[in-house]
């Protein structure tokens, strides 16, 4: 089984029409035109903001260093 098909001698592959939306800078894919507007926004070609005060690895999305932090949290229990 393949993941393209033909239609009017074009080839489609599975990514082109389950994730139409294509980042510029980057060619990550997305299905919704919002998701890539984020993208964009908060991810592609911006420095990551957000920075662990114990370890000092830096991240782009705030939740992802409140996730980190759990890391920190837990070794300090044992």
């Amino acid at each position: 089984m393949t993941n393209s098909w033909s239609v009017a001698s074009s080839t489609y592959s599975l990514n082109e029409v389950a994730l139409p939306f294509v980042c510029h800078r980057c060619g990550r894919r997305y299905a919704h035109k919002c998701n890539l507007m984020r993208h964009l926004r908060l991810e592609c070609g911006i420095a990551p903001r957000y920075q662990c005060d114990q370890c000092m690895k830096k991240f782009k999305h705030r939740h992802h260093l409140r996730e980190h932090e759990k890391i920190h949290a837990l070794a300090t229990m044992y």
